[in-house]
C-alpha cells in the first residue's frame, strides 16, 4: 500500500493542523475545506465516481469548517471526525443487524479492482465470514475511535488530536481485524 493511500482522507486534517499552527484558525479551516474538495475531485477523476463516505466526509468538513470559521472555534472543526465515526459505527452495526455486512458488500462491489488472489479469496465462505466479523467489530471500533478523538479534541493539542484521529483510526481498524481472526 502506498503512503498516499494511507494519507488520503487525512490530508485536509493534516493541512488544518499545520496551517492553523502557522497562520491561524481561519486559514487552517479554509485550507482544509479546499483540500477536502480537491481530494473529492481527485477521487472522481481517478475512479469516475465518488462513494457515499467521501461525500459525507467532505460535507462534514465543509459544514464544521464553516461553523468553526464563523465562531472562530477550532473545537467545532475537530469534532467533525467524531460525527463521521459515530455515523460510520451506526451504519456498520445497522447493516450487520440487517445481515448485510458492509465489508462483504464493499468487497463484492469493488471485486473487479482487487488483485486476482483477493478475488479468488472472496469465493471462500470462510473469508466472507471473517469479513462479516470485521464489519461487526468495526461498528464498535468506530464508536471507540470517536470517543478517543472527542477526548483529544477537548483535552489535547492539535497535534495529539491529529495523531489520535489519524494513527488511532488505523490502530482501531487493525485491532478490529485481529479480533475478527482470533475471537
Amino acid at each position: 500500500m502506498e503512503i498516499s493511500n494511507l494519507l488520503f482522507g487525512l490530508l485536509p486534517l493534516i493541512i488544518f493542523v499545520v496551517i492553523d499552527s502557522f497562520a491561524g484558525i481561519k486559514m487552517g479551516i479554509i485550507s482544509a475545506i479546499i483540500f477536502a474538495a480537491l481530494e473529492a475531485g481527485y477521487t472522481y477523476y481517478t475512479t469516475k465516481s465518488i462513494d457515499e463516505i467521501t461525500i459525507v466526509s467532505c460535507l462534514l468538513v465543509a459544514v464544521f469548517g464553516v461553523l468553526s470559521y464563523y465562531y472562530e472555534n477550532p473545537l467545532i472543526f475537530k469534532l467533525q471526525p467524531v460525527i463521521l465515526g459515530l455515523l460510520l459505527g451506526i451504519v456498520f452495526l445497522v447493516m450487520q443487524y440487517l445481515d448485510k455486512p458492509l465489508m462483504v458488500m464493499m468487497a463484492t462491489k469493488y471485486r473487479d479492482i482487487l488483485p486476482a488472489q483477493l478475488r479468488e479469496n472472496l469465493a471462500n465462505p470462510f473469508v466472507l465470514s471473517r469479513l462479516s466479523k470485521v464489519s461487526l467489530y468495526l461498528g464498535f471500533g468506530f464508536f471507540l475511535h470517536a470517543a478517543g478523538v472527542a477526548y483529544a479534541a477537548f483535552y489535547l493539542s492539535n497535534w495529539w488530536w491529529l495523531a489520535v484521529r489519524g494513527i488511532g483510526l488505523y490502530v482501531v481498524m487493525g485491532l478490529c481485524m485481529l479480533a475478527a481472526v482470533f475471537i
